[in-house]
């Protein structure tokens, strides 16, 4: 899914963290804290880097309904403790392969 890295966060836990920007299909910005590596172009993701830079957030399809697409991420717990993992709806067309 389409997102972008907004900040450099911290040194530890090592190789680093990151915040990134994901927005769904209502237009609502959730801001994600996480390990470098978790996202796509995690290279470009350094301490001193220019931010924003564009990154993609992995996950899995677990629903189409239409132009619509519910997206598991990875590896990325859900901020709400009701629930075990992210998942977001975007448009098909914002899908990354």
């Amino acid at each position: 899914m389409p997102a972008v890295a907004v900040r450099w966060y911290g040194d530890e836990p090592q190789p680093g963290l990151v915040e990134v920007e994901l927005t769904d299909r209502h237009g609502v910005v959730h801001r994600l804290v996480h390990k470098t590596y978790f996202f796509e172009n995690d290279d470009l993701l350094l301490p001193d880097a220019e931010y924003p830079i564009d990154v993609a957030v992995r996950g899995t399809v677990v629903a189409v309904d239409g132009d619509m697409v519910t997206v598991r991420a990875h590896h990325i717990p859900d901020p709400d403790p009701e629930r075990d993992l992210l998942v977001f709806e975007v448009e098909r067309s914002g899908l990354r392969r």
